[in-house]
């Protein structure tokens, strides 16, 4: 039997289990804590939040119009996208 050091030290493993807990403790949709956005005191919520107006990615954009093009097209769900771009201006 082989046996050799571990690339991860404890603290190594600390770390990067404290990160998973993290990101599992994260809204599926916002990604912000779920223990601050739910968190509700005397039947109100304790924050209140905002939406900043959005912004429009031209890479989705673009991927967005090709999906669409293409959804004529069999096993569309199979197709590859990317987004390149075109000038730097």
């Amino acid at each position: 039997m082989t046996t050799r050091e571990s690339e991860w030290t404890e603290e190594d493993l600390a770390w990067a289990i404290a990160y998973q807990d993290e990101l599992a403790e994260r809204c599926p949709a916002c990604r912000l804590p779920l223990s601050e956005t739910t968190a509700m005191a005397g039947g109100r919520p304790v924050h209140t939040y905002r939406a900043d107006e959005p912004a429009r990615c031209y890479a989705c954009d673009a991927i967005a119009k090709a999906i669409e093009k293409a959804g004529d097209t069999q096993r569309p769900q199979a197709l590859l996208y990317q987004a390149r771009r075109t000038c730097s201006c």
